[in-house]
């Protein structure tokens, strides 16, 4: 995935979000079928902003996972820093390139807020990605986004409204559609043997039934 894929906006409808991160920038005057969020990451949070604010994180993703729904419109006092990390992040979990991801970012130096730079915040939030799970960055991306409580399918569904042809396809066994096989997918799948259920997703061997082959498939599987 290149930033290239990512779609167009959607056209808006009657109502739109707006994410602010200050209480006294919602303060008005407002406009009636806007939906007004006031989110509290102050200023002067830089040294720390990447790792903490969990809740305040989780509340900006919920709204973007809705962004199908109603168009998102995001910004803070410049629009460069805590607006920044955000579209940072969600760019990075949307597969796009470093490069433009960078050029994203340096346009707030067309404002009259100051000037950015790519060797101070953008750099330092690219490299402390690497502490999380992931084989690329875009995986890193989403396993931050979890550790501040966001969910996998807020995650996907991002993916799916931001990422043109981009469908989240849920891994075999998964049957609580968590994004992961677990002891939990094994229950459940005990729990369809016992009242002969059927989910095609726990189908493992693909007879269009539940049986024990299935079973001890998905229990060599949580075993890794």
């Amino acid at each position: 995935m290149c930033i290239s894929n990512l779609i167009d906006a959607p056209v808006l409808p009657l109502k739109i979000f707006v994410v602010v991160f200050f209480g006294y920038q919602c303060g008005g005057p407002y406009v009636d079928g806007i939906d007004y969020n006031a989110v509290s990451i102050p200023s002067g949070t830089e040294s720390y902003r990447f790792e903490q604010f969990a809740d305040e994180y989780k509340q900006i993703f919920s709204i973007i996972a809705n962004a199908d729904e109603k168009p998102v419109y995001l910004h803070c006092t410049a629009g460069a820093d805590r607006t920044g990390i955000v579209t940072f992040m969600l760019l990075t979990v949307c597969g796009a390139y470093y490069e433009d991801i960078a050029r994203d970012y340096l346009f707030t130096n067309f404002s009259t807020q100051g000037a950015r730079y790519i060797d101070s915040e953008f750099n330092n939030w690219w490299s402390k990605l690497d502490n999380f799970e992931g084989d690329t960055k875009a995986e890193k991306a989403k396993s931050w986004m979890l550790s501040k409580g966001i969910t996998d399918e807020q995650v996907e569904k991002i993916r799916e409204i931001f990422v043109a042809g981009y469908t989240y396809e849920i891994p075999d066994g998964d049957a609580n559609e968590d994004g992961a096989v677990n002891s939990t997918d094994l229950v459940t799948l005990k729990r369809y043997l016992l009242n002969n259920g059927y989910k095609k997703v726990l189908d493992l061997n693909s007879n269009g039934l539940l049986d024990v082959i299935d079973l001890v498939k998905l229990k060599k599987a949580t075993s890794k």
